[in-house]
């Protein structure tokens, strides 16, 4: 018996291709089964799919469930599907949970990129993210609610938007959507 590489079941050797490697003498075997070779790119049923991503899980009873396949550079969890790489946490959520609409986001309570627990997620907006990872500290805010509203009492008396950056050791543009209401929304 023998695990194809792509589709992970184990199967017996007669499944795979011999190899014609007079250097590896040791490895007789392709590392995929012959329908995975025979196929490359073709669909894999759902169901094969769905046990290979939960057999990189490892799932706590009283906590998250930890993905311990591939990951991209920002933490989460990477996972090949259908000829593409997918964020895992996405991908159970969908499987779970239903389809995710257009320009949200997958977020997590837990606050732990490698979670794919689906009562651990839930679905938000761009600006939900960012007040999420604010309010969790990944995101430190420069500016206080005072502060803003002193940006904007200092605009109106005609200062810059220059001059306001500088003052408070923040971009123009932030200073800029600050005075024109894009951001801080909420403070008056």
């Amino acid at each position: 018996m023998k695990r194809c590489a792509k589709c992970l079941q184990e199967l017996p050797l007669s499944s795979f291709q011999r190899k014609n490697d007079r250097h590896r003498p040791h490895s007789t075997h392709q590392s995929a089964c012959k329908d995975c070779r025979r196929r490359p790119g073709a669909r894999v049923r759902h169901k094969d799919m769905a046990t290979r991503f939960w057999s990189l899980v490892t799932k706590d009873p009283e906590g998250c469930w930890l993905w311990h396949g591939t990951f991209f550079k920002n933490s989460y969890g990477r996972f090949h599907f259908h000829g593409q790489y997918h964020r895992a946490h996405r991908l159970s959520y969908e499987w779970h949970v239903g389809p995710i609409p257009d320009g949200l986001f997958v977020l997590h309570h837990c606050d732990t990129p490698a979670c794919v627990r689906p009562d651990h997620l839930f679905l938000g907006s761009s600006a939900d993210n960012s007040r999420d990872a604010c309010i969790k500290g990944r995101r430190a805010r420069k500016l206080t609610a005072d502060q803003v509203q002193d940006i904007r009492q200092q605009h109106a008396m005609g200062k810059n938007f220059t001059a306001l950056a500088h003052t408070y050791n923040v971009s123009v543009p932030t200073i800029w959507t600050i005075v024109k209401r894009t951001t801080w929304t909420h403070i008056e």
